[in-house]
């Protein structure tokens, strides 16, 4: 039913929602690429378990492991963009990265409905697992990494008291919201 597909996504963006605080905190002491390659890992692993779940259950638990997996390689490239690149190479980057984002969503949902339509769903997942191994391998993990300070959660909440950023937020978060309510209920149309 609608309902229950989109809790499957539900279990993806809960925890995208929320984790990015946690990892921003977590990331300002550690290497974001190693971060970012574990992740990977894992996500690949997350992959390779979807075809062979069972039950609905088995499915919602694979899918809130991915949501929470999902925002440590956001935050982890942001990161790692942030650290590495100043200025006009930082913007160029961010929007690089932002752009990538958005195109992977795209691309991603076309050729899972590709594979769906040609071959067997199960296919797409498992040539995800093997992609995601692959690009995680590529990065070269840099052993000299200089952490950041420690920063505490209270500082960011005390960014949420600026009234613009406010406007921000919820104008982004009605985006996501409109966005993510039609990709659930598209397919049933």
């Amino acid at each position: 039913s609608p309902a229950t597909a989109g809790s499957l996504m539900t279990a993806t963006m809960l925890p995208l929602a929320i984790a990015p605080l946690f990892y921003g905190l977590f990331l300002a002491t550690k290497n974001p690429l190693k971060t970012l390659k574990i992740t990977m890992l894992l996500l690949a692993l997350s992959c390779i378990f979807v075809p062979y779940a069972v039950s609905f259950e088995q499915l919602f638990f694979i899918r809130l492991l991915q949501g929470f997996l999902l925002p440590a390689a956001l935050t982890a490239m942001t990161t790692y963009i942030g650290k590495t690149y100043q200025q006009q190479l930082l913007q160029r980057n961010m929007t690089l990265y932002i752009a990538s984002t958005i195109v992977g969503g795209f691309f991603g949902r076309v050729l899972s409905a590709s594979f769906a339509e040609l071959l067997q769903w199960q296919d797409f997942y498992f040539v995800m697992a093997v992609t995601l191994c692959i690009f995680a391998l590529c990065i070269k993990v840099e052993k000299e990494f200089k952490a950041g300070a420690r920063v505490s959660i209270l500082s960011h909440l005390n960014d949420v008291k600026n009234a613009r950023l406010i406007k921000t937020y919820c104008a982004v978060f009605c985006m996501f919201f409109c966005f993510a309510a039609v990709l659930n209920y598209l397919p049933f149309m």
